[in-house]
C-alpha cells in the first residue's frame, strides 16, 4: 500500500461498542455527581458505530443553565493542532519551508530568533521563553500580549534548551504571526479557509460566543467556585485562542487521522506526528510538530491537551483505526486527562474482547451513603467499579461467576472481603447488591445521547 493512500479503519462488534458506550454514561454521570465539577463533556468516537457524547452539569452556574453537547469551550492549547495543520498545508502546496528562519518571513524584524526555524517553534525546540517577561495575564492580572509585545519577548532565548523540548507560547504566537505574514491573511480567516470550510466544521471560531460556556476557579476553601471572565487572546490566538464543542473536536481529529486526506495527505501527518522530543512528564510523552504523542499498549495516540482561565480539556486519537476521545470541562482544576485516561481505559478493554451475552444481564449501578459503583460485564467475568474514580479500571474488583446471581470477589484489593461471595438479586431496575461489606440499591440508568450517528 502507498503512503499516501487512505487506510481503511476497522469496525468494532455491536457488543464491545454498545459495553462502551454503556460503561461510559454511567460513570461520567456518577464522577459528575461527586465531583466539585460546574460541568463535563466527554466524547467518543469509535469506527463504524453512532458517536457518544455525553454533557452532565451546568454551562453556568448561576442562571442553573444545563450543559449542552454542543457548548461551546475555549480549547486552549489544542489551538496549536489547529496552527500545526495550517502551516503543513501552506508547506504541502509550497507556501512556506518549515526549515527556513523565522525572520526570512518577517518583514518587521523586530525580534532576536537566533536562526529560529517555523519548524523550531512548531515543536517547541527553539529555547523561546513560554509566556513572556513579567507574564500575569493567565492571572487575570494583565491583558494578553499583543504582536508587538511577541516579538519583543521572542527575542528571549534559553540556549541550553535549544533543540530540546521547552513548551513556549510566545514561540506558537510567534508562528502565527509568521503565517499570517506569508499567506497575507489574518490568524482568523486562515482557520476558516484552512480547516473550519474544508470540513464544513460547526461550532468552531477565534471569537468568543455569546452562547460560550463559563468557567469557574478551582474551589476555594468553602468549596465555592468563581465564575471567572475569559479574556480575549490577541496575539496568544494560534496558541490557545481557538473555542470549539466536542462535536466539531471529533470531526477535526476524525480528519487528522489516515483514512481521511481532507486537510492533509498521509505523509504529511506522518511527518507531524513524529516525534521531536520527550517531554519529561509523568505522562511519559512524546511531542512531534504541533501534537502531543503517547504509547498506550497497542496504540499510538496523538492530540493535545489545553487549559484556560476556568477550563480544561484534552482530545487524543489513534491515527490508524480512527478511534477519536475528546473531553471538556468547565473549570480550572478540571480533570480531562485523567478522565480521558479513563475512557481509553474502558476502550481498551472491550475492544480487545467483547463481553459475555450472559453475563451482560448483571450490568448494573448502585449506590448508598459510601458512594458510587458499577458492574461490568466483560468476556470471563463481572467488574465492580468506583464510579466516582477518575480511572476506575485500575481498582476494579473482579467477580467470577460462582451460581445464579452469585459472583466471588477475586480482588486484587485484600482489604475489601476478598474471597467472599457477591450476590445481585431482585429485579432488573430494583436489584440489591450484597457483598461482604454492605448492601448497595441499584440506581437509575442513564441514557446518553443519541442524536449523531456516523455511517
Amino acid at each position: 500500500m502507498g503512503r499516501d493512500q487512505r487506510v481503511t479503519a476497522k469496525k468494532f462488534s455491536t457488543l464491545s461498542v454498545e459495553s462502551i458506550h454503556y460503561a461510559l454514561s454511567g460513570w461520567i454521570e456518577d464522577l459528575w455527581e461527586c465531583s466539585t465539577l460546574p460541568g463535563i463533556t466527554i466524547g467518543v468516537r469509535l469506527p463504524g458505530a453512532r458517536d457518544l457524547i455525553q454533557s452532565v452539569g451546568f454551562a453556568d452556574l448561576k442562571s442553573k443553565r444545563k450543559l449542552k453537547p454542543g457548548d461551546l469551550f475555549p480549547i486552549a492549547s489544542q489551538t496549536k493542532m489547529f496552527t500545526s495543520v495550517i502551516a503543513h498545508r501552506l508547506a504541502s502546496r509550497r507556501e512556506l519551508s518549515l526549515d527556513r528562519p523565522v525572520s526570512d518571513y518577517l518583514s518587521s524584524k523586530k525580534g532576536h530568533f537566533k536562526s529560529s526555524t517555523l519548524r523550531d517553534l512548531l515543536t517547541h525546540n527553539s529555547g523561546m521563553i513560554r509566556d513572556g517577561i513579567g507574564a500575569s495575564f493567565w492571572s487575570l492580572k494583565a491583558p494578553f500580549p499583543d504582536k508587538r509585545k511577541v516579538l519583543a519577548d521572542s527575542g528571549t532565548i534559553f540556549d541550553s534548551f535549544r533543540g530540546e523540548f521547552k513548551y513556549s507560547n510566545v514561540g506558537y504566537s510567534l508562528a502565527g504571526i509568521v503565517l499570517e505574514e506569508i499567506a497575507g491573511r489574518s490568524f482568523t480567516e486562515l482557520i476558516n479557509d484552512e480547516i473550519i470550510e474544508p470540513l464544513a466544521l460547526s461550532n468552531t471560531s477565534t471569537e468568543r460566543p455569546l452562547s460560550a460556556v463559563t468557567g469557574y476557579s478551582a474551589p476555594n476553601r468553602n468549596r465555592e467556585l468563581k465564575p471567572l471572565v475569559l479574556p480575549k487572546s490577541r496575539a496568544f490566538t494560534p496558541a490557545a485562542g481557538v473555542f470549539s464543542s466536542v462535536p466539531a473536536l471529533l470531526d477535526f481529529a476524525s480528519a487528522l487521522c489516515f483514512q481521511s486526506d481532507t486537510l492533509l495527505p498521509n505523509t504529511a501527518k506522518r511527518r507531524a506526528y513524529k516525534p521531536h522530543s520527550h517531554v519529561n512528564d509523568l505522562l511519559d510523552r512524546g511531542y512531534g510538530t504541533g501534537f502531543f504523542l503517547r504509547e498506550r499498549r497497542e496504540r499510538s495516540w496523538v492530540g493535545h491537551n489545553g487549559s484556560h482561565v476556568g477550563f480544561n480539556s484534552v482530545t487524543w486519537f489513534d491515527p490508524k483505526t480512527g478511534i477519536v476521545v475528546s473531553v471538556m470541562a468547565n473549570a480550572s482544576h478540571g480533570p480531562a486527562l485523567a478522565v480521558a485516561d479513563g475512557i481509553i481505559d474502558l476502550i481498551e478493554l472491550f475492544l480487545k474482547s467483547p463481553p459475555a451475552r450472559v453475563l451482560r444481564r448483571f450490568n448494573g449501578r448502585f449506590s448508598n451513603f459510601w458512594g458510587k459503583w458499577m458492574t461490568l460485564a466483560t468476556k470471563k467475568e463481572l467488574l465492580f467499579l468506583d464510579t466516582s474514580l477518575y480511572r476506575p479500571l485500575l481498582t476494579a474488583q473482579h467477580l467470577t461467576p460462582v451460581g445464579p446471581g452469585e459472583f466471588r470477589d477475586n480482588g486484587p484489593g485484600r482489604v475489601g472481603p476478598i474471597g467472599e461471595t457477591v450476590r445481585i438479586s431482585g429485579v432488573k431496575g430494583r436489584r440489591r447488591l450484597q457483598t461482604g461489606s454492605g448492601v448497595a440499591e441499584e440506581r437509575r440508568q442513564f441514557l446518553p445521547d443519541r442524536k449523531r450517528r456516523r455511517n
